[in-house]
């Protein structure tokens, strides 16, 4: 290998700190970004390195990819077209891995499949044939990197996955976390049903993806159940639930709605009479639960007095 050490100036690539600018430095048989800020430093050696991949992102914007052997993908962006040849020579000589240039589909059509590799789940976009409609090739348009996903939740009657994202904690500060910053919360698509899965697996297509999925999550552990109440009717959301609960948070669990509540995220509660005799409980949030587009700044249950249970 060669000892001459290179520097390049790029952010970290995707997930919770993506945008974090840094400096990658090359040298030796390893390659180390560190955080400007000094909060986060990764480093990846010859015998971690597993694999090397170079994407256009945008007219003169590149992402550097990198996997290590144990699945993990890092992503750097604002690389330029230059760099591509000092970065291909240092991992084909350094650390002895593959380098693939790769080129993503943008032909801008929303359908095609997703399916899981290592950590991330993949939506590739099939090519056709204009003439016969056969698929020619299917290119890779965007990947979700899975472990910045907290939760997973499948509509099995619409045939919908609802991918929830970890929040950056605006506690700590990232350099990313600006006032008025947007961040992605949720994402939904539409699985359409493959009727031969149903046939051999007996589960629709979309059930197949969501358990693949959850295969991948790392949902917050949430500790022992300390108690289970059954048929809890809601007035808002209007809904009867089964909450179960834990440690650190309750879940709440219906044919619609699926939340996980941390206790630290309850402002207060409030016991309110009403005039037909029952008894409201309102749970006030700190943060909204959300749901598609509605968000949720309170749970509203509904209690009957001479209800024994």
């Amino acid at each position: 290998g060669k000892s001459m050490s290179q520097t390049f100036d790029v952010k970290l690539g995707g997930g919770l700190e993506g945008g974090l600018r840094g400096m990658m430095r090359l040298s030796g048989d390893s390659l180390v970004w560190s955080s400007q800020n000094g909060d986060k430093k990764i480093t990846i050696n010859k015998r971690e390195a597993q694999a090397a991949h170079w994407i256009r992102t945008g007219p003169k914007n590149f992402q550097f990819r990198i996997r290590q052997s144990d699945g993990f993908l890092h992503r750097f962006d604002g690389f330029d077209e230059k760099d591509q040849k000092a970065l291909q020579s240092f991992c084909k000589d350094n650390l002895s891995i593959s380098f693939s240039s790769e080129k993503l589909d943008v032909q801008g059509k929303n359908g095609g499949k997703f399916t899981c590799e290592n950590e991330e789940l993949v939506f590739k976009v099939p090519t056709t044939n204009a003439k016969t409609g056969e698929v020619t090739s299917e290119k890779m348009a965007f990947d979700i990197s899975l472990n910045t996903v907290k939760n997973a939740q499948v509509n099995v009657t619409k045939d919908e996955i609802l991918l929830e994202f970890s929040q950056p904690d605006s506690s700590k500060d990232h350099g990313a976390t600006k006032k008025n910053e947007c961040f992605l919360t949720e994402m939904r698509f539409f699985v359409p049903n493959n009727p031969e899965d149903e046939e051999e697996e007996g589960k629709r297509t979309v059930e197949l993806l969501h358990s693949d999925i959850l295969k991948h999550v790392v949902v917050e552990s949430t500790g022992a159940q300390i108690a289970k109440l059954e048929a809890i009717k809601c007035k808002f959301p209007r809904n009867t639930f089964e909450i179960a609960l834990y440690d650190s948070v309750f879940k709440m669990h219906s044919q619609t709605y699926d939340f996980s509540i941390k206790y630290k995220n309850i402002a207060r509660i409030i016991l309110v009479p009403n005039p037909s005799n029952q008894i409201y409980l309102v749970i006030s949030l700190i943060e909204p639960e959300r749901k598609g587009g509605t968000q949720y700044p309170a749970i509203v249950a509904v209690f009957d007095p001479d209800d024994e249970n």
